[in-house]
């Protein structure tokens, strides 16, 4: 799960995203259905404008909350995403890690949807 504001994004074993704005208790803003399998994490782009989230059958979506559309998806990885950050100095890079069966860093520019570099980490 990540905070933008008061937003908390959430992923789970349902394969959901719920987006729930804390200052109202149990009440959900949006859910959304990007994943056909269990969420491993979540990300808010530095601005806000980016939701990353990633699943255990390795696929990377990157969701776009001004055009409510889905801007990156890919199977790049060839294992679960265990770990997503955003470039803080530049918020369309976004790093994804993956898991045992892949050991791989990879940056993407999420403007053009490139994969930008591809780092082997042996872990």
């Amino acid at each position: 799960m990540d905070f933008y504001g008061d937003l908390l994004a959430s992923g789970s074993r349902d394969k959901g995203i719920l987006i729930n704005d804390i200052r109202t208790p149990n009440k959900k803003i949006l859910e959304l259905a990007m994943h056909s399998d269990e969420i491993c994490g979540v990300k808010w782009s530095p601005d806000g404008r980016f939701l990353a989230s990633g699943s255990t059958n390795s696929l990377l979506s990157v969701w776009d909350t001004r055009i409510n559309k889905i801007s990156l998806k890919s199977t790049a990885h060839k294992s679960a995403i265990r770990a997503i950050a955003w470039n803080p100095s530049n918020q369309t890079e976004l790093a994804t890690g993956g898991g045992v069966n892949d050991q791989t860093l990879k940056i993407w520019n999420t403007s053009s949807g490139k994969l930008e570099k591809e780092i082997f980490c042996g872990s």
